[in-house]
């Protein structure tokens, strides 16, 4: 039983963690923001990236960052 839970716990890190990604490939590409909007935006999403990052270590899941 905890193999299935750290299984689906570690494929919901790996969806954030891709999103999280995504997420700042868009704001990288935003051509409207001014550069203090983006830096903002980045700071935020660099702050969730950790954070995944960081539940994955404690929970001793490997998640794959870039």
């Amino acid at each position: 039983m905890k193999l299935l839970i750290t299984m689906n716990q570690s494929e919901d890190l790996g969806l954030k963690l891709q999103k999280v990604k995504l997420a700042i490939a868009e704001v990288n590409d935003c051509r409207f923001d001014t550069e203090k909007q983006k830096m903002l935006k980045l700071k935020a999403l660099n702050k969730i990236k950790e954070a995944i990052l960081l539940k994955g270590r404690e929970l001793n899941i490997e998640t794959k960052a870039a």
